[in-house]
This record gives C-alpha cells, sequence and structure tokens, in this order.
C-alpha cells in the first residue's frame, strides 16, 4: 500500500486489478461517520476506499423526508449498483453490518471475478452503546433499528468478521468505543502486520486466533491470566467449568448441544422465559463455534451468559470437582 495520503474516489481503480472494500461493523459503531471523515479529509488513512454503493443513502436520495420507508426499495437498488459494478468489472465499496450472508456471497463472486477484496472493520465494546447511539441517531436522522435487531446483529458480525478475516487480501480494524476511531489492528491474508498496543476485549472477541499466532501472541496470552487472576472466585468457577464444557463441546458437538436446548426447554417450563436463557438459546441455534466463543472468552456479555449457563449435565461429576479446584488455585499476581 502507498504511504501517501489517500482519500475516497468514486472512479478509482488501482492498476488493472478492481477492488471490493467492505466498511462493515455492527449498527451504531461509526460507518458512515467514518466514510465522510476520509471523504472530507477529516481523516488520513494509508490506504484507498472506492466510492461507496450506500443503502442508506439511496434511501435518504428517495425519500428524504421518511428514508425507512424506501428502504426495501433502496435496499434492491443497491443490489443491483452491485452486479453492474461487478460486471463491469470497476471497483466498489459497500457499508454493511456483515451480519448475514449476502456478503460472504459477494466476497466470493468478487474473488472469482477476479477482484482484491479489502475490508474496514469497526466496532464498540459494548453491543449496549451501539443501541443507544441508533437511538441517538434515529432522533436526527428519522432512520430507525429495533434494540434487540442491533444487538442480535452485533453478535453475528463479530462471529462473521471473525470466520472471514484470513479470507481477506487486507483488513484494517478499528476501535469507535471512546471520542476517535482508533486503529487497531491491519490484518494480510490472515497474517497481523501492525498491531496497537492496548487491545480492546472485542478484538481478542473477535481475532483471538490471529492474535495468539501474531508475534505478542504470548504477552497476550499472559494478559489473559492477569485478567482470569482478578475475576472473583465465582466467576473463576464459572469459567473454569466453562472450558470443561468447551472441550466437552469439541469432542462431541451434537450431543453439548442438544443437552443445552433440552435444558433451556425444562427451564422454560418451570420458571418462564428468561432474558439469558432466550440469548443462549439463539447462540446454540447458530452452532458450535458460536457456542465455544461464550464459553471461552472473557467480555462482560460472555461471563453475564456463562452464570446463567444451559448445560447442566454435560460435564460428569468428577471434571465438573476438577474445573472447580482449578479455580481455587491461582498464582498470586505478580507485583
Amino acid at each position: 500500500m502507498a504511504d501517501a495520503r489517500r482519500y475516497i474516489c468514486a472512479n478509482y481503480s488501482p492498476g488493472i486489478v478492481p477492488e471490493l472494500h467492505l466498511i462493515a461493523g455492527p449498527n451504531g459503531s461509526g460507518k458512515s461517520s467514518f466514510v465522510l471523515d476520509v471523504r472530507n479529509g477529516e481523516r488520513v488513512i494509508d490506504y484507498t476506499i472506492p466510492g461507496v454503493i450506500n443503502p442508506d443513502e439511496i434511501a435518504s436520495s428517495m425519500n428524504p423526508a421518511n428514508p425507512d420507508a424506501s428502504a426495501l426499495a433502496a435496499g434492491r437498488e443497491a443490489l443491483v449498483q452491485r452486479k453492474a459494478a461487478l460486471a463491469n468489472g470497476g471497483s466498489f465499496a459497500i457499508e454493511t453490518t456483515f451480519s448475514g450472508n449476502s456478503e460472504r456471497q459477494l466476497i466470493a463472486a468478487a474473488k472469482a471475478a477476479g477482484y482484491v477484496v479489502t475490508m474496514t472493520y469497526i466496532a464498540l465494546d459494548n453491543p449496549e452503546d451501539n443501541v443507544s447511539r441508533v437511538d441517538r441517531r434515529a432522533a436526527i436522522e428519522r432512520r430507525t433499528v429495533a434494540a434487540e435487531d442491533v444487538r442480535r446483529r452485533y453478535e453475528r458480525s463479530l462471529d462473521n468478521v471473525a470466520t472471514i478475516a484470513d479470507e481477506l487480501d487486507e483488513l484494517h480494524v478499528f476501535d469507535n468505543s471512546g471520542k476517535n476511531f482508533e486503529h487497531v489492528l491491519t490484518m494480510q491474508r490472515g497474517h497481523i502486520t501492525t498491531l496497537a498496543e492496548v487491545i480492546p476485549a472485542w478484538v481478542e472477541r473477535a481475532f483471538g486466533s490471529q492474535l495468539a499466532g501474531s508475534v505478542r501472541g504470548p504477552d497476550l496470552a499472559e494478559r489473559r491470566r492477569r485478567r482470569v487472576d482478578m475475576m472473583n472466585l465465582s466467576d473463576r468457577r464459572s469459567l473454569e467449568i466453562s472450558l470443561a464444557v468447551a472441550r466437552e463441546l469439541d469432542r462431541n458437538p451434537n450431543a453439548v448441544l442438544v443437552k443445552g436446548l433440552t435444558n433451556i426447554a425444562r427451564w422454560r417450563d418451570q420458571v418462564g422465559t428468561h432474558p439469558h436463557l432466550q440469548e443462549w438459546e439463539k447462540v446454540i441455534r447458530r452452532g458450535p463455534r458460536a457456542v465455544r466463543a461464550v464459553l471461552t472468552r472473557l467480555d462482560h456479555r460472555s461471563r453475564q451468559l456463562r452464570s446463567s449457563s444451559p448445560f447442566a449435565g454435560v460435564l460428569s461429576e468428577e471434571v465438573r470437582l476438577e474445573a472447580i479446584a482449578r479455580a481455587s488455585d491461582v498464582a498470586e499476581p505478580a507485583p
């Protein structure tokens, strides 16, 4: 990539190789603000973003007074523009929550057509912050997204980017949890080339395998150990039991998932619905990878869900007691 200042250009085509660039991240993460800052020259980045096909902008142009009313038509028009760009072999970018399957299909089609595929991924550390930002934006721009949809897309988006990272020619990851966009890492074909000193929890969650394989992998592993050491005993016990469940999940995924769904159905009949059980059911239905993530990660949401784990009965009593014993065997923190 060139070192010179770059900007968004609708007709940009880098040499003879066209580029598909995805500006991705959950609702409310600041994707449009990032693009606008770059477009206006208020943010300098060392890579180029081609012209953006944005359904929200299309909807606003169709119906400035009520963009939501034109959302479906704008989505269809955006798909038409994507297909036309691919057919013409021109570089283009899209904004996406990256929470569904259509973008993965687009990536596959672009690669088959000889495109370079790059991504700018932006997220916040807590989905509730995304909900708050979407609500504030709705009051100004008259674009609404239901809170439950924001939360669901947040989880799916992080899971999806984790599985696609190694397939991207280049990935730039920004954290927008604070007042400014912080460039956390750059990855080329799954290999980390730049990495910030401070790694947000959501980045560790999404890119844990790549981080573990980086030159700073041992440092990050030590930081995880320290975070575990600082947990209270109840949280450590919950984590150790969950790690044991994760190992059983690796050995026999179908049995573990069925047990979880069976327990949820039984508890629902006994005590009614509960938000954590509802969320666990969604996680389980997304498959072993999503379940393993919640069982092993240290972010706030995962710790909350583990406090209401539906996997009672997966472990033998012996294995469960061994996990509890490990939780009590914590080394003294280094000075």
